[in-house]
């Protein structure tokens, strides 16, 4: 099998990106495109409008120029869907059978978390993993993996990894005890399993699902541990990284609605990569490199 920069799309995959009203559709549009091209995929703009047949065509419309102006001619092959109806249940069906769903956060407000209705409602209803793009102000070349369950998260390790291996920055790994009491640890090789220990333990755990994937582990930096939930943790975290990458477990959609990665995707200050733990097309599989395209690209710039 053989992924994109980003860790989750397989050659020849399909790139689903809501492309919402106004300016926000350029950055959506840009970091679905770096993706696809990366992977030799197709790219899926997809734009959802009201119930009534007779906007369909203002739809296709501002889909036709959002696309016009936010896709660079010829370089990945593109195509456009209009779908009309609920905008979360649109978008989730839309993305039934892709590799990943590109979203902006520029949404009518969510409750109190800051994040758009569309957003939070992908993030806990699709099946395959979500990015939700939002600017970033530079590049710090820095990938955070939220390993709250990693006995199940081999896409999201997988595509923390190979973030951080293609922005030749760094991976750090939050460790948090039951997802109650956070720790950041950097990512280091261990020589034997130290179950004893949590800290080691998760770097184990990360380090086999690398070794597993046919993944080296990329570069890592030493660093302080600080204390707090796992969602204040990566918040704390996305302030100097690049990319948080967050599972998301099965559940009820009141648990989903309170989950980590709901919160984490809501208000991270960086973009954020939502990984489904259960039911994600991602197994052990030799890793083959790819062509590079410029990795600032995927974070919104």
């Amino acid at each position: 099998m053989r992924t994109s920069g980003i860790g989750l799309v397989r050659d020849g995959g399909r790139v689903v990106a809501a492309v919402p009203v106004g300016p926000a559709a350029e950055a959506v549009l840009r970091a679905a495109e770096w993706v696809a091209v990366a992977s030799s995929g197709v790219l899926v703009p997809v734009a959802v409008g009201p119930r009534r047949r007779a906007d369909g065509p203002s739809v296709g419309a501002r889909l036709t120029a959002a696309v016009r102006d936010g896709v660079v001619p010829g370089a990945v092959e593109v195509e456009p869907r209009v779908r009309l109806g609920d905008p979360v249940q649109q978008l989730v069906a839309a993305s039934e059978d892709a590799d990943l769903l590109v979203v902006g956060d520029h949404a009518r407000p969510f409750g109190h978390e800051g994040l758009g209705d569309v957003a939070a409602g992908c993030v806990r209803r699709a099946r395959c993993p979500v990015l939700v793009v939002r600017p970033v102000e530079r590049l710090h070349r820095r990938v955070v993996l939220g390993a709250g369950t990693a006995s199940r998260a081999w896409a999201a390790t997988a595509a923390a990894a190979a973030a951080a291996r293609w922005s030749d920055g760094e991976l750090l790994v939050v460790r948090a005890r039951a997802w109650s009491i956070g720790s950041v640890l950097p990512l280091r090789s261990l020589p034997l399993l130290r179950s004893l220990d949590p800290v080691a333990s998760a770097e184990a755990e990360v380090l086999a699902h690398l070794l597993a994937l046919g993944q080296d582990q990329p570069r890592h930096r030493r660093g302080a541990a600080p204390a707090g939930s796992a969602a204040s943790v990566l918040v704390r975290e996305s302030a100097s990284a690049d990319l948080v990458v967050v599972g998301r477990s099965a559940g009820g959609s009141r648990a989903r609605r309170r989950s980590t990665a709901v919160v984490v995707a809501a208000r991270a200050a960086c973009p954020v990569l939502v990984v489904p733990t259960d039911g994600v097309r991602t197994e052990p599989a030799e890793h083959r490199p790819v062509r590079r395209t410029a990795p600032g690209d995927v974070l919104g710039r």
